[in-house]
């Protein structure tokens, strides 16, 4: 397996994880069939005086728990393979460099260009996805083992979509399909709230995440000097 690139951080250890993966949702949920589950056998053994309804109750109860976190396990090896570079939004550092998208393919990790969205299709002959640039007819970038969640898909291309808007010079103006790209592919990945005040979203992304991060830069060199 290819080494991480040198300063790039999993996905898998971003904040951007928790969020997506959403633990205490999948929790509750799976709390939740656990619960209906031993009312049912409750009921039944209120009808039916066997001591193996007890033994069923335990048994269903612990196969919730191994599915969930079985399911949490794989959820969680997918974004392994998704990687980021300082710079990105979603990184720990406050630099503000020029950032790039990985994504292992294979053996390797592939550091996406800028201007990339990737697009899923099936391998004719193996059991992978092939993500290709664009659409069905684009250059084959990237070939993922097993079949591809959508949402993995839609989370890369938001990776890519913020790696371009932080990579835009200052003043660069934010095209309306680039925006619109980012509203379509954060849907069900990142909450949002928008501010209901006149001019809240007229920004340019690159160079707001800039002076974020070069402001936090500032703060802290004020604290070591003090």
């Amino acid at each position: 397996m290819g080494e991480l690139p040198a300063g790039a951080n999993l996905l898998s250890q971003t904040q951007i994880s928790d969020d997506w993966l959403d633990r205490r949702s999948v929790w509750i949920r799976s709390g939740i069939y656990g619960i209906i589950c031993a009312l049912s056998t409750y009921g039944i053994s209120l009808l039916v005086n066997n001591s193996a309804i007890n033994l069923f109750t335990a048994f269903a109860a612990l196969i919730i728990i191994n599915r969930t976190a079985n399911m949490l396990n794989k959820s969680q090896e997918l974004l392994e393979m998704i990687a980021i570079s300082s710079g990105h939004p979603w990184h720990e550092s406050v630099s503000t460099d020029d950032t790039s998208v990985f994504v292992r393919s294979e053996n390797e990790w592939v550091a996406l260009t800028p201007d990339v969205r990737l697009f899923a299709t099936d391998d004719p002959l193996l059991n992978r996805s092939l993500l290709r640039d664009g659409d069905a007819d684009g250059d084959v970038l990237i070939r993922w083992p097993g079949q591809i969640d959508s949402r993995v898909v839609a989370l890369i291309n938001m990776a890519q979509a913020l790696a371009t808007a932080q990579n835009r010079d200052e003043g660069a103006e934010d095209d309306f399909e680039s925006a619109r790209e980012r509203e379509n592919t954060a849907e069900g990945v990142l909450e949002r709230e928008w501010l209901d005040t006149e001019g809240a979203l007229e920004y340019e992304p690159g160079a707001l995440l800039r002076k974020f991060k070069q402001s936090m830069n500032g703060d802290d060199g004020g604290k070591r000097e003090s």
